[in-house]
Parts: C-alpha cells; structure tokens; sequence
C-alpha cells in the first residue's frame, strides 16, 4: 500500500561542529547507538534543534540531496518516532561529498529560541544571510511513500 506522500528535494543532518566530508554515519553518540544517521526534513529542523542541541548556540546545517542518498551506498528508511511523526534515516552509509549540497553554521543569540532561528531561515528575513535556504522544495507529484518505508 502506498501512502500519497511526497518526499522532499532535500533532507538535512543537524551537527554542533562543522563536518569533515565523509560524515561518518556513528559521528554522534545518538547515530551510533541507534546504528542509523538521523535526519531531518525541512518542516522537521526547528523541533529537532530544540529538542536534541536546545543548549547550543552553533549548529551546522549539512543539505542533503535525498535522491542521491537513495540511489547511494546504504538505505534510506522512512520511520515513525515517539512523536508520531516520519523521520528519514540512513543505515549503514556515511555521508559522502556528492550527497552533501551544501553547509551552513547557524548561529543563536542568547534568549533567542531555535525555532526562530530556523523560521527565519525558512520563511525569510533581514536578520539571515541564508534566506530561503532551508528549501521545501519537492520533486514531481506521484512519488509517494510506500508504507513498507514505514516501519
């Protein structure tokens, strides 16, 4: 059965320090003991920032293209989480350079919360040089996500 969900054009890796190309797919603590890369979708990144780096005031955005993820070395999986919602997740892969569109530290004044951060670099604003940067970009319609993707 497959549900009519479109998938993104890109999906992001959130880190606290920049990366050296290939990310390694145990680079964090949670990724090696859950044995899988946790990624984000676009409309995902300002709750994951402030749930899992809610004490950072430096993330790095890695932009991933997610068709290149498919059809590279591992598997992309689409699973449910404790908030109900879908999360991407890459096994056994690293992320290599012709996966990675591009790289962006986020920097987060004191007082200021990551979903606005993020906001702003979604939506827009003078206050980011990045506007737009967090793209929800989608491929063509039709490409739905078969519920096997789900588990």
């Amino acid at each position: 059965m497959v549900v009519e969900t479109i998938k993104p054009r890109f999906l992001y890796k959130i880190l606290t320090a920049a990366p050296s190309i290939p990310i390694s797919r145990t680079l964090t603590s949670l990724d090696a003991s859950d044995g899988f890369m946790h990624l984000s979708t676009p409309e995902q990144i300002p709750a994951t920032a402030s749930r899992f780096f809610a004490s950072s005031t430096t993330l790095w955005l890695v932009k991933l293209e997610r068709e290149k993820l498919e059809s590279g070395p591992g598997e992309l999986k689409w699973e449910g989480s404790e908030s109900k919602d879908v999360f991407p997740h890459l096994y056994d892969a690293d992320l290599g350079a012709d996966a990675v569109s591009e790289v962006k530290e986020v920097l987060r004044e004191h007082g200021q919360m990551w979903e606005d951060v993020m906001g702003d670099l979604q939506r827009g604003s003078e206050k980011t040089a990045f506007t737009g940067w967090i793209e929800h970009t989608f491929p063509a319609p039709g490409k739905g996500v078969d519920t096997e993707d789900l588990l």
